[in-house]
């Protein structure tokens, strides 16, 4: 327990430092309950995969004109039925949201999911890793998402890579071009930016209530984690009162 109190607690006082990331250490902690947090908030079974820092293809949403560049989505979960999409963005600062991510993730919803998946197959042709993005392609298939050619993980993670190419453009989406892409924000608390965001068709997630829709587990790590949930929805990051407090 002391070492779970150590991790917390060091997270809970770094935030109030200039360059660190709190989003990028809690992520971890975040996505164990996130299933069932978006389960109970939307009343809809998810699949168990919850993908991280999933890319969107930029041209896709016309935010670059050449290239095959990527931007991200904190994660993305999928619908039992596969009818509904979840991009999940976590904020562990007010201040660190942007009004461009707003719009690209907004631009994403309005392109639909099934175009916005096939559209990844354009990175993964042109990338140097492509055992990464197989593995980001595989978790789609395991999901029921897209089909993949067994012949694939042969050919990529070997020497003989001829014929792959042919195999990833092959790579069908087999969900319906009308399955909606649901955009959820996890903040820490309510500002008027995120009162704008609810109004535009978003789910808000605050903090508050991340922490009363995680079941009751009787846990070290949860009643913890539980703990800085709170800290870190009432205290801005940086605060001088907050900080002397610990």
């Amino acid at each position: 327990m002391d070492r779970i109190n150590d991790i917390f607690d060091k997270m809970d006082n770094w935030r109030n430092l200039p360059k660190y990331q709190l989003e990028r250490r809690s992520d971890l902690f975040f996505a164990i309950y996130l299933k069932e947090v978006v389960e109970a908030k939307f009343g809809i079974l998810l699949k168990d995969q919850i993908i991280p820092e999933f890319p969107i293809h930029k041209k896709t949403i016309k935010l670059a004109s050449s290239g095959e560049e990527s931007c991200n989505v904190d994660f993305v979960a999928f619908a039992n039925d596969n009818s509904k999409c979840f991009f999940e963005e976590l904020k562990t600062d007010n201040a660190s949201k942007r009004d461009k991510q707003d719009k690209y993730l907004a631009d994403a919803k309005s392109v639909g999911l099934k175009p916005f998946i096939l559209s990844l197959k354009n990175i993964f042709l042109a990338t140097k890793q492509k055992q990464k993005y197989f593995n980001l392609f595989k978790m789609l298939d395991e999901v029921g998402v897209v089909t993949l050619d067994p012949k694939l993980q042969i050919k990529l993670f070997s020497s003989h890579r001829q014929g792959a190419s042919e195999l990833i453009r092959g790579i069908d989406c087999e969900i319906c071009e009308l399955n909606e892409i649901n955009i959820v924000y996890i903040l820490p608390g309510r500002t008027k930016a995120s009162v704008k965001l609810s109004q535009g068709n978003n789910t808000i997630i605050y903090f508050e209530e991340f922490s009363e829709l995680i079941s009751e587990d009787d846990d070290a790590i949860t009643n913890r984690f539980r703990q800085s949930l709170k800290k870190w929805s009432e205290t801005v990051a940086g605060d001088l009162a907050y900080h002397s407090d610990t």
